[in-house]
């Protein structure tokens, strides 16, 4: 059974990011972030439409990237998602940081997409 993030848990990384980090804290709009939230879960006629925990941490990435639920950070708070997403559920990237950052940066300008995003994450994590 995969383990999402609530939104609790999103706005407490959320906090300390910003808080460790720098810029200007704020929810831009929580029912933008609680649908963000909501994508991996979503079904059609009782079945997932994302099955495994790459596709459904693959969609949590790009929505919070590009759906921008906060104020400033959100490629930032969506890498710690992700990062938090996969440890939950028994994964870990393993990547370098040059590569994580090209590629949340590359999906906020539209170079990457989910289905890249997908078998990315499957090269780059490992089963601890």
């Amino acid at each position: 059974m995969i383990r999402y993030l609530n939104l609790e848990e999103v706005i407490y990384i959320y906090s300390e990011i910003i808080e460790r980090t720098g810029g200007q804290a704020g929810i831009a709009e929580e029912k933008v972030l609680e649908n963000v939230l909501e994508k991996p879960m979503v079904q059609f006629e009782g079945e997932e439409i994302y099955p495994d925990i790459f596709t459904k941490t693959a969609v949590l990435m790009y929505a919070m990237v590009n759906s921008r639920p906060f104020v400033d950070g959100n490629k930032r708070a969506a890498l710690a998602c992700t990062i938090f997403l996969l440890k939950a559920n028994g994964y870990q990237i393993v990547s370098s940081q040059d590569n994580i950052v090209e590629v949340i940066k590359g999906t906020s300008e539209g170079k990457y997409h989910v289905d890249y995003l997908v078998n990315w994450l499957k090269r780059n994590t490992v089963l601890v």
